[in-house]
């Protein structure tokens, strides 16, 4: 397929780039500059004609590009480069001729806080209650931006929901999150070429479709109230040699209170994640 790949120069667009540049035909865009053999784009996506013009002759776009909130941004820059510029890169998209996009949401647009333990682990049918910051709420109008265009233009679109995945955060705080709502990265590079592969092969082809994507945990609704109240006790129930490592390496573990299942992704588009807690804990343990 001809694919448009955002983002080009970020974390996971630069891991990307050469996963689909295997099997399809990609031309990468950016506003900053990218040294590749890849056909390039230097654009701002807030200029809609560039964008326009970028998208000609595409197949199928993945959106990657965005601001995260790793540093500290604006509202503005949120609310230029989140949702203004996924608007243009979406109408860009169906006014010239492009029928499939791939959007990189994520669990942010969800929210984090469970209305009640009933409600875990989170599901792709969980409302959308975004907690108190313009990322999450970001992420979720691109979603409905996603949804705009599926209905006025017949555009098919694939959101995918990943968790944290820029590994900004110090050990062993990014280990730990693991059991609740990281990814890495060459996971949700897997994940967005099972979502382009998707398309390609024709099993989704119409709609929008959307996918949590994390790793892969053992919890279950009857865990949550201990993953709350006694976390170490419940990692201890799944992971047995983890409670002595972490109490060793004075590791205090921070009640869990949201958890997800991945379990949509797994069943449609085949998604398997390696890198988790587990692996985590062997790199611990060397």
């Amino acid at each position: 397929m001809k694919i448009l790949l955002t983002g080009a120069a970020g974390v996971l667009g630069s891991g990307l780039s050469p996963e689909l540049a295997q099997r399809h035909d990609v031309r990468l865009l950016d506003m900053a500059e990218v040294k590749t053999a890849l056909p390039f784009c230097r654009v701002n996506l807030l200029d809609f004609e560039a964008t326009k013009k970028a998208c000609e002759g595409i197949e199928l776009a993945v959106h990657c590009a965005a601001i995260h909130p790793w540093k500290k941004y604006t509202d503005e820059q949120y609310l230029d480069w989140n949702i203004k510029a996924t608007y243009n890169l979406l109408k860009a998209a169906a006014e010239a001729g492009v029928r499939k996009v791939v959007y990189t949401s994520s669990v942010a647009a969800m929210g984090f806080r469970p209305a009640s333990l009933d409600e875990l682990p989170f599901t792709e049918s969980k409302p959308c209650t975004p907690d108190e910051n313009l990322y999450g709420v970001s992420k979720l109008v691109g979603e409905h931006f996603a949804d705009l265009f599926v209905r006025s233009h017949g555009l098919a679109v694939i959101s995918l929901r990943p968790g944290v995945f820029i590994p900004t955060t110090p050990e062993p705080q990014q280990g730990l999150s693991y059991l609740t709502h990281r990814v890495s990265v060459e996971d949700l590079v897997e994940a967005h070429a099972l979502a382009v592969n998707a398309f390609a092969e024709g099993r989704i082809t119409a709609g929008h479709e959307r996918f949590i994507i994390t790793s892969e945990t053992p919890w279950r609704r009857e865990d949550a109230e201990t993953l709350r109240d006694a976390p170490l006790a419940a990692i201890g129930k799944y992971f047995p040699k983890a409670v002595e490592l972490l109490q060793r390496k004075g590791i205090k573990v921070p009640p869990i209170v949201s958890f997800y299942s991945i379990e949509k992704a797994k069943r449609v588009l085949g998604y398997r994640p390696q890198f988790g807690f587990a692996r985590w804990l062997e790199r611990q343990g060397r």
